[in-house]
């Protein structure tokens, strides 16, 4: 009807899913997992719809307490949290006060 186009995306559900049992993975079998390999179908997933990216910032937390230095070395990763906390134009944001500088710092200072 009209001009419009309405695009479905069928396998949003099936991509939600894998990426939930992706998150069960981090909690079960972590000492199992490539966690590199893992690290990069996890930046997939913030290129994806918003019910993903929100699961892969959750997987990303995680991440960053279980193993901070893998997400550290993936330079996507950290660069997408970086231009997302600065462009959304949070007032208190301060790059000092971010989490990823902050984890950086430390594992700076214990090497």
């Amino acid at each position: 009807m009209g001009p419009f186009k309405h695009t479905v995306d069928d396998g949003l559900d099936l991509r939600k899913a894998a990426f939930e049992c992706m998150y069960t993975l981090l909690d079960s079998c972590l000492d199992r997992l490539d966690v590199f390999e893992f690290l990069n179908h996890v930046e997939n997933g913030l290129r994806d719809h918003y019910d993903i990216k929100m699961l892969t910032y959750l997987m990303t937390a995680r991440l960053a307490q279980l193993c901070p230095t893998a997400v550290l070395q993936s330079e996507y990763i950290t660069h997408d949290y970086y231009i997302h906390l600065y462009c959304t134009g949070e007032k208190n944001f301060s790059y000092k006060n971010n989490f990823f500088y902050i984890l950086k710092e430390n594992s700076l200072k214990n090497t």
